[in-house]
């Protein structure tokens, strides 16, 4: 599961309002992922802040909102250690509150001789912009609209530059252009501007330098190598065969390396690129045996030299794949298996 749906179940869960499972889909995050664990424990804590009885209207919540979201502020400014998710607790919180909040006001009778103050617009004062738009665009990608989510952020980075969660919106911003919208063309400009504007953010997220480094290459062929590895993966029945295929087109490249890591997902029937090690070799090793074109079993060689010598660090094997691939007819091919040996200061054989 991903961390964008869980920051969403972790808010409902305070409320009881998970589905059993959605109850064990979130337990079973919680366990393997501790920015989600840590963020849940803030949520926790804050929530702790707020009387368990529901207070008359008369009684203004805001002031006990308001001053632990400066204790949590002022505890996350202390430790001045940067995190990837540490920007995405005030808005997760945000939403939960104004829920809370949204609760008493439903639930309790109003007196008409009060003036209610709108807590809603003061806790929003209270937050950051960047920060309630970063809640927005979860809440808009959750319902699967994810072009106005991309805009939302769009809107707040332009406008917010100086916002302390203006990073952490150009990442989500970017991530949203990429895999959920297929918008290459603005995912590349979206990850240059992070490793230009916040080059420490972009350098602790070895996903956006990939993806930057993919889309750079693919931008020299019009990302029309991207899009048809998009096409591919939406092929159920053939799409061992389309993976082949774009190999065939686009050897060498990251593009070629990623349909090749999908085609180990459908010989493994699940993802093994995330587990790594023996059962990702072993996939790889099956698919690349699949293979019925020269050019993909060549690719797939070159993966697996790759997983032997940086995963397994068995040198031997990896030199082993490394001379096969040397031996292709495919110039750019042959070129990175030279360049694998000379790493591993070995001559072809």
């Amino acid at each position: 599961m991903r961390c964008r749906k869980v920051r969403g179940l972790i808010a409902a869960s305070v409320y009881g309002d998970l589905t059993q499972e959605e109850q064990v889909e979130l337990e079973g995050h919680l366990a393997s992922c501790p920015a989600c664990r840590a963020q849940a424990a803030a949520l926790e804590r804050m929530t702790a802040a707020i009387p368990i009885e529901a207070p008359r209207l008369a009684e203004d919540l805001l002031p006990a909102i308001q001053r632990r979201l400066r204790e949590a502020q002022a505890e996350s400014a202390a430790r001045q250690v940067w995190r990837p998710w540490r920007y995405a607790v005030p808005a997760g919180v945000c939403v939960a509150l104004l829920v809370f909040i949204s609760y008493v006001a439903v639930d309790r009778p109003v007196r008409q001789d009060i003036e209610t103050p709108s807590s809603e617009v003061a806790l929003a004062d209270e937050l950051s912009p960047v920060q309630c738009a970063l809640g927005e665009a979860d809440r808009l990608a959750q319902h699967h609209d994810y072009t106005t989510a991309y805009r939302t952020l769009k809107q707040a980075v332009d406008e917010y530059p100086d916002d302390a969660s203006v990073a952490e919106a150009q990442l989500r911003r970017a991530d949203i252009a990429f895999s959920l919208l297929k918008w290459y063309p603005e995912a590349y400009d979206d990850y240059e501007a992070l490793a230009d504007l916040y080059p420490a953010v972009f350098a602790s997220s070895a996903e956006s330098i990939h993806r930057r480094d993919l889309l750079a290459e693919a931008r020299e062929h019009d990302y029309a190598s991207l899009h048809a590895l998009d096409a591919a993966r939406r092929d159920g029945e053939n799409r061992f065969a389309q993976l082949e295929g774009v190999i065939g087109r686009y050897p060498g490249t990251f593009v070629a390396s990623a349909a090749a890591e999908d085609m180990a997902r459908v010989v493994a029937g699940k993802d093994t690129a995330k587990e790594g090690g023996p059962e990702r070799l072993a996939a790889m090793e099956r698919a690349r045996d699949k293979c019925t074109k020269a050019i993909a079993k060549r690719q797939l060689d070159l993966e697996v030299g790759h997983i032997y010598d940086r995963e397994m660090n068995d040198p031997a094997k990896a030199r082993e794949c490394y001379d096969q691939v040397v031996k292709s007819d495919n110039s750019v091919l042959a070129r990175l298996a030279r360049q694998s040996l000379a790493e591993l200061g070995s001559e072809p054989h």
